[in-house]
């Protein structure tokens, strides 16, 4: 019985660990993925004040 026991914790132990991997990931991938989100708002917020530079100098 000590070993069935020792294998089962080792079993669970292995499981909570890769639902934590599984968890990480995902949540790295979601923070590229709002990273990159708000470098293109940036990029594009940018482009919208050059344009609106050059039409109130051209006024």
């Amino acid at each position: 019985t000590m070993t069935s026991t020792s294998s089962g914790h080792h079993f669970v132990i292995a499981t909570a660990s890769a639902g934590i991997a599984f968890v990480l990931f995902l949540s790295l991938a979601s923070l590229l993925s709002v990273i990159s989100d708000v470098n293109n708002m940036k990029v594009e917020t940018m482009e919208e004040m050059n344009d609106f530079r050059h039409m109130a100098e051209s006024m």
